[in-house]
């Protein structure tokens, strides 16, 4: 197999990183709903604090010769779910906000949501 920079194996970092934050979101949402959270709470919980996560882990591997989060992962994890998270990652991290174009897609999902919650709220 062949190696990154960092001397591990090469993998696709879209499958590694969005795997791993689907798999903790899912797993604190199942982790919640078994202490009697209702599902949709739930899984904003655990969707929001993996999102928050991969700010985090992301910001702390830029600098590094290792893989980073692609921004597909971190804009794909707010889309389903974790836009408040990502919003908090980005100010508490100082993590992609001066991004012209990440922004652009950031606020979309942001704009997207309000208007599904908005007519979800109206039916």
């Amino acid at each position: 197999m062949a190696k990154n920079p960092d001397g591990g194996p090469r993998r696709n970092p879209y499958k590694f990183y969005g795997g791993i934050v689907g798999v903790v979101a899912l797993g604190l949402a199942v982790l919640f709903m078994i202490w009697g959270v209702p599902l949709g709470f739930s899984w904003l919980i655990g969707i929001n604090a993996a999102t928050f996560g991969a700010y985090g882990l992301d910001k702390a591997l830029a600098g590094t010769k290792r893989t980073r989060i692609p921004e597909l992962v971190l804009l794909g994890a707010g889309l389903f779910g974790g836009t408040p998270a990502a919003w908090a990652g980005m100010q508490v991290f100082k993590h992609k906000r001066r991004k012209g174009r990440f922004m652009v897609w950031y606020w979309g999902t942001v704009v997207v949501q309000t208007v599904a919650l908005i007519l979800w709220w109206r039916m």
